[in-house]
């Protein structure tokens, strides 16, 4: 299984079955590319893929938290996320500790960059 989302079609995770191709990510994050590696264990990497120039043309998305960015980093625009395998480096189904372990490293919602890093926004009436 693979995991996508798209703030502009429906703000929620969504599980794919089976292993994404590359014109599968590239229709996901409409556009080239770039991986950003989330984490790794004995048999690969899990990767994030986002649009190579999503950073220029997309909105902010997603807040993510893991321990290479403890304060957060900023997603722009529709994401991909599966599984590298270490063996033949193919794009590999994400297993169900891996879901569970992405989903607890972003947060959906609205946020605020602050210099302590980011922050849930409130919202005031």
């Amino acid at each position: 299984m693979y995991i996508t989302y798209d703030p502009e079609k429906d703000p929620v995770f969504q599980i794919c079955h089976g292993a994404p191709t590359l014109s599968v990510m590239q229709e996901a994050v409409g556009g080239l590319i770039e991986p950003v590696d989330l984490f790794e264990d004995k048999d690969g990497r899990v990767t994030m893929y986002v649009n190579e120039e999503g950073l220029y043309y997309c909105d902010p998305s997603l807040a993510l938290f893991t321990e290479v960015y403890p304060k957060g980093n900023v997603i722009h625009g529709p994401v991909i996320i599966s599984r590298c395998d270490w063996a033949e480096g193919n794009t590999v189904p994400l297993t169900q500790e891996d879901v569970d372990r992405v989903v607890k490293a972003f947060r959906v919602e609205r946020f605020a960059i602050v210099n302590e890093g980011i922050l849930p926004a409130v919202e005031f009436n």
